[in-house]
């Protein structure tokens, strides 16, 4: 904050009555008529009859209360108080524009009006702020932290969200301590866009387009972003975020994907390095890697460059206590070609295709480096342009011969798109192999034996530390070995599509990651999307998907009913009767014993039997058109 708290103090002395401890013009909180803009007015009314007041190019707003703010995913949010560039929010932006990157809103509050903060008050008032941080940040798609305010009646308490959790004051009342109030009011309304964990390696350029800059071999370049692809709303975790851009290299433009997140601290093979690792064994179907960096910000004591870490917090806390707080450093990571999600197929030929070539992909890297996905999930299967892939159909070869073959190879040709195993953020090296006989060791990848992990007892009082963690064109050091994804125990993955003995092991039961549980993953993807559509493009009604799909796929917990269901003869006879007449001929129930190439070779033999409807001829003329000389 700006000059010491004694200066703005003394400048208070006209709005507050020293003897009777209280804010004059601070509203009655039971008085609910217009109580955001008396509040807000309130915080303005003090940084104007400061002495700093004309360093201030923020203010306090309470208009989006009244006029909802729309999300990019389409939700509408009433924040009660918002700190934005002045002019920022106006009633006709509020209500007709949607609210796009860096418009200027630094911060958000909640507002409880009863009389006491307590324990329900609290709660309460923490949800629903929680709630409004994930729209302010998906709108926001270029910070990775934000503050917010609570106040319920003259108490105040001020938060940090970010990726590694959040952490807040304690309850103050506005009244009795003055000096924390103003530090916290002050200290939010000045606070630069660095502290706020703005990246500035994102910025507008002078046409208003956004740009990412990244250094590549000691140069510089800016990608051009067109379009937010993904952004994370889980406020703990990774926080991934994913936009499609063009950047020009070597004089060449190339179309990328850029996908930011906070990347674990044990984690000793980042997803540049896994990509490297699968291009350099020739994987097909997977992403290629253009670049991969760490996100470096400036500290806001010493002033130098470090990596933007979650950890920079904790040092700027005196005495934090021993929180459970995660500590991530903030990743770029491009890689080429973009793709559309797998759910977007145009024909059932292309659904089947598609998912054959993502476990061809997931085969080749288990078999040639001994690569383990480890996170099967339906965002992470994707179609790419045929143009841009590099796979072969010899996986034909091994159920098809003769007319047959050269039949579904030629009706192949003719479809847009194939498959593309996208998000090897967890994939891990493995001693596991495809089942099919033994295959050599991997080179330069070793397993780590146990199961123990980091510890970072030293990373909570280092009041200036520089985390990093090689990536891609980095050697690993030499005592990288313990790590969490060099364990076998490491288990990820998204709950619905999860492998039922990883989602449902005890305690005390440990149980190893293996290939045959990413099988179980793709199988419940194809069986997810049959009930999710009546056909391409044609969602189920939503009285239907609720007795389907959202009973064993649009959940937050590992599902009983799921394994009863998906898993015994009555189950599955009844759960096949939600599959439309289109995807029947997709339709198989899966066995434990399934391999890649026993999978592989039962959606082939479906393939060989698909009637012409599914191939669809409108195909032919685009395919031709894209590979036309003149493209």
């Amino acid at each position: 904050m700006p000059g010491s708290i004694d200066t703005v103090l003394s400048d208070m002395k006209k709005i507050r009555q020293r003897a009777r401890d209280h804010w004059l013009y601070f509203p009655d909180p039971s008085n609910l008529d217009g109580l955001e803009e008396n509040i807000t007015q309130f915080f303005n009314g003090i940084i104007q009859h400061s002495q700093y007041s004309y360093l201030c190019t923020r203010q306090w707003t309470g208009k989006a209360a009244s006029n909802p703010l729309n999300g990019l995913s389409g939700a509408i949010w009433k924040p009660n108080l918002l700190l934005c560039k002045e002019g920022a929010i106006t009633t006709r932006y509020a209500n007709q524009q949607k609210f796009n990157m860096r418009t200027g809103v630094y911060a958000m509050g909640e507002l409880e009006v009863k009389k006491t903060y307590n324990e329900d008050s609290k709660k309460q008032s923490y949800i629903e702020l929680a709630g409004k941080v994930v729209f302010l940040l998906e709108a926001q798609d270029g910070c990775y932290a934000t503050l917010g305010v609570r106040v319920s009646g003259t108490t105040i308490v001020l938060t940090l969200f970010d990726q590694g959790d959040s952490i807040s004051t304690h309850p103050l009342d506005i009244h009795q301590h003055p000096e924390e109030f103003l530090r916290i009011l002050f200290g939010v309304t000045f606070t630069d866009g660095a502290v706020l964990s703005f990246d500035f390696t994102i910025s507008l350029n002078p046409e208003s387009h956004k740009v990412i800059r990244i250094t590549k071999r000691g140069k510089e370049y800016e990608i051009l972003v067109d379009t937010l692809l993904f952004f994370s709303r889980s406020l703990h975790g990774w926080g991934t975020t994913v936009w499609s851009g063009t950047v020009t290299i070597d004089e060449a433009d190339e179309e990328v994907v850029v996908k930011d997140s906070w990347v674990n601290l044990l984690q000793r093979y980042t997803e540049g390095r896994i990509l490297k690792i699968l291009e350099e064994a020739r994987v097909k179907g997977v992403p290629r890697l253009v670049h991969e960096q760490q996100v470096q910000t400036q500290h806001p004591i010493v002033k130098e460059l470090v990596n933007n870490s979650m950890h920079i917090l904790c040092t700027l806390i005196e005495g934090l206590p021993q929180l459970s707080y995660y500590l991530h450093v903030m990743s770029h990571l491009i890689s080429k070609p973009r793709g559309c999600l797998i759910f977007d197929f145009t024909s059932l030929s292309e659904l089947l295709i598609g998912l054959i070539n993502c476990l061809c992909s997931h085969h080749d890297a288990l078999k040639k480096v001994h690569i383990l996905h480890h996170d099967i999930s339906l965002f992470n299967l994707l179609f790419v342009l045929a143009i841009h892939s590099d796979l072969s159909h010899d996986f034909l070869d091994r159920v098809l011969q003769g007319p047959k073959k050269v039949v579904v190879q030629a009706k192949i040709q003719t479809l847009l798109h194939r498959g593309h195993l996208g998000d090897w953020g967890y994939a891990v090296p493995t001693d596991d192999s495809p089942r099919e006989g033994p295959t050599p060791s991997a080179t330069g990848i070793h397993v780590s034996s146990g199961d123990a992990l980091l510890s970072l007892p030293d990373l909570k009082n280092t009041h200036n530390i520089m985390i990093t963690i090689p990536v891609a064109d980095k050697p690993l050091p030499s005592d990288s070995c313990l790590s969490i994804n060099a364990s076998p125990l490491h288990r990820t993955g998204t709950w619905a599509w999860m492998a039922v003995e990883l989602s449902h092991v005890g305690p005390g039961t440990p149980v190893v990651h293996r290939a045959h549980h990413d099988l179980e993953s793709f199988f419940y993807i194809l069986l997810a999307i049959c009930l999710l559509y009546d056909e391409p493009g044609e969602l189920k009604p939503a009285k239907v998907l609720t007795q389907c799909f959202d009973l064993f796929f649009a959940v937050t917990h590992p599902s009983t009913l799921k394994i009863i269901t998906i898993q015994s003869n009555f189950g599955w006879s009844t759960l096949i009767l939600y599959i439309s007449p289109y995807f029947q001929p997709g339709a198989f129930q899966f066995n434990q014993d399934f391999t890649h190439d026993l999978f592989i070779n039962s959606i082939v033999v479906v393939l060989a039997k698909l009637p012409e409807k599914y191939w669809p001829a409108a195909n032919h003329y685009l395919y031709y058109l894209l590979n036309s000389p003149s493209q």
